[in-house]
């Protein structure tokens, strides 16, 4: 993101009146307050007096240390997976305003290994450029978030959390209950609080876990690529991965889940994923968990339910079995499938 409102106030060196940069900061409130209405101004040219030199700003940005907030104690570099499944998200969304161009800039300094203020700069520069193209901050996400990392600055405060808290909060899928947003919420409320990136994790699946079976309730639809994307670039940066077994069973369950427009709702498994979280989060390893995880599927199996066909639990619990690096014998993989087989109903 951008120190949008350090163009209030021109760095050394810069001539320009501040009356100018005023004069810009005004039509940007007037094209949030017009949203998608207003006509895009016209690509400014260098000689023009409303021209903005990037330079100064990203020198500015570069030498000005942002300030971290001291309860989040997990890196913020290029061992964030959270940094990848973002930078992912955003790609996904394919947008091309203002907002997604500056940060996907950030996020993709911070995963070449740049510090926070050398990112913050190569965001202001992208910013400024395509200011100068003529593009302006859309109402909503977009203008909450520029609005809350200006504050943040004027305020001493984190500007990167500010701006991150205020975008969520304004993001339409947070209201609609979708899982990757409400999981990434709690996500970065976890980190908040001090939690590593792993303790996060586990706190996020379970709101993930959450916000998929209230959908399944209700028959909405999960359909969401650009979440399904995001979720196996986070996955794939995690430092500590789980077994083989565990990593494809969650493969399975996201191309399942998020390639169906909806999909039923299925206590059997939806119960014993309860269960492996719940033991996992207690400290418990993926053996004993998986355990915990097999008693509660069996248990509610014994109550009468039954897996539907389209579960993406049970197209996870098929990869599970099929990458087992020590696979049971025949006798022991046909029994397996024959349960799963009765289990499933059409």
């Amino acid at each position: 993101r951008v120190h949008l409102y350090s163009l209030v106030s021109p760095p050394p060196g810069d001539t320009r009146k501040t009356g100018a940069a005023v004069d810009m900061i005004k039509i940007l409130a007037f094209a949030c307050l017009c949203g998608s209405g207003f006509s895009m101004p016209q690509q400014l040219s260098a000689d023009s007096p409303d021209y903005i030199d990037p330079e100064p700003y990203v020198k500015k940005a570069l030498n000005t240390p942002l300030v971290r907030d001291n309860r989040i104690k997990a890196p913020r570099n290029a061992s964030s997976p959270s940094a990848a499944s973002a930078l992912e998200y955003m790609r996904q969304v394919g947008g091309n305003d203002i907002c997604h161009l500056s940060t996907e800039a950030f996020l993709e300094m911070i995963l070449n290994g740049a510090t926070p203020e050398e990112a913050n700069a190569e965001a202001t520069r992208v910013y400024i450029v395509e200011w100068n193209k003529g593009s302006r901050p859309q109402a909503g996400a977009c203008k909450a978030s520029d609005d809350a990392w200006i504050k943040a600055e004027k305020d001493g405060v984190d500007p990167v959390l500010a701006s991150a808290l205020s975008f969520m909060k304004n993001f339409p899928n947070v209201r609609n209950g979708n899982p990757c947003a409400v999981s990434g919420v709690d996500y970065v409320k976890a980190i908040i609080n001090g939690k590593s990136h792993t303790e996060a994790n586990l706190i996020a699946a379970r709101s993930f876990a959450n916000a998929v079976i209230s959908k399944a309730k209700k028959g909405e639809s999960l359909r969401d690529p650009a979440c399904a994307a995001a979720t196996k670039e986070f996955f794939h940066h995690l430092d500590k991965k789980p077994s083989p077994p565990n990593a494809a069973a969650m493969m399975a369950f996201i191309d399942k889940a998020f390639s169906s427009d909806t999909f039923s709702y299925d206590p059997i498994c939806w119960r014993s994923t309860e269960a492996f979280w719940e033991s996992y989060a207690a400290g418990n390893d993926e053996l004993t968990s998986n355990l915990a995880a097999a008693e509660s599927f069996l248990d509610e199996f014994a109550k009468g339910s039954t897996i539907p066909v389209d579960s993406p639990c049970a197209a996870a619990t098929r990869a599970y079995y099929a990458n087992i690096p020590e696979p049971p014998s025949p006798p022991n993989k046909a029994a397996m499938e024959a349960l799963m087989d009765k289990m499933m109903k059409d």
